[in-house]
């Protein structure tokens, strides 16, 4: 019996002892799929970081070409607003003027307009409650945000030409305005450009010949008819030899 006992008990420890090593086997094993999911995980976020580096550096590089084109366009433009003798300006939908501005805007307004209010440059004329500026407010608005369609329609409600006020001219400063929709890459209208020209002088030139046509009309209705002939040939050769 204690032969049997003894026997017994050895079996039983051989059986904790397969177990204990069948979990050591278990544990072992475990232990290197989880080694093998953490490299395979290692090597991913590796191939991952080579990725994110490689398109990194197609990015700046692509960056830098853009800023290298954008800086070439700009240059080309404020070359082109350095030597033309318009007012030509961009103003957001505040009617805040961006940079760049034409060199002649400068003269246009007597002043430095970047950052200043397009709307009190050229419409500060405007009577408060007129129907003139709630036209302007009301179709100003409507510019900004909107498709090409509803900008054609709209621009027609904007001043094409202003008098303004003005100390070197009794009869005011004359402004001819175009306007120019920017769109952003979604067709609509984010920002307009602004072209003025004075027309101050060839106004009053015209104002002068049409004084001096007028007067010669005048003077040919209240000469006798026998005296008109002669008139218009001694007026011919005045301006013939002059």
């Amino acid at each position: 019996r204690a032969i049997n006992t003894t026997i017994s008990n050895l079996m039983i420890s051989k059986k904790r002892i397969n177990l204990k090593q069948q979990e050591r086997d278990i544990a072992f094993s475990q232990s290197s799929k989880a080694k093998e999911s953490l490299e395979k995980k290692v090597a991913e976020v590796s191939q991952l970081n080579e990725e994110i580096k490689l398109f990194n550096e197609k990015l700046e590089e692509k960056v830098r070409q853009q800023t290298f084109e954008l800086e070439g366009s700009f240059r080309r433009i404020h070359g082109m607003l350095t030597h033309i003798n318009l007012a030509i300006f961009v103003v957001d939908s505040e009617g805040t003027v961006l940079p760049p501005t034409s060199n002649f805007s400068k003269k246009v307004f007597q002043q430095s307009i970047e950052g200043k209010n397009a709307l009190n440059l050229l419409f500060f004329h405007l009577k408060d409650g007129s129907k003139e500026k709630e036209i302007l407010a009301s179709y100003w608005t409507l510019i900004f945000g909107s498709d090409s369609l509803n900008f054609e329609i709209s621009v027609e409600y904007l001043p094409k030409k202003v008098i303004q006020p003005n100390k070197d001219n009794p009869k005011g400063k004359v402004l001819m305005i175009d306007y120019v929709p920017l769109y952003n890459n979604d067709d609509i209208v984010e920002n307009l450009m602004l072209i003025v020209q004075d027309k101050t002088e060839e106004e009053q030139d015209s104002l002068k010949s049409k004084k001096s046509q007028l007067k010669l009309d005048v003077i040919q209705e209240i000469l006798p008819l026998v005296e008109k002939s002669k008139f218009t040939f001694q007026l011919g050769e005045a301006i013939r030899t002059s």
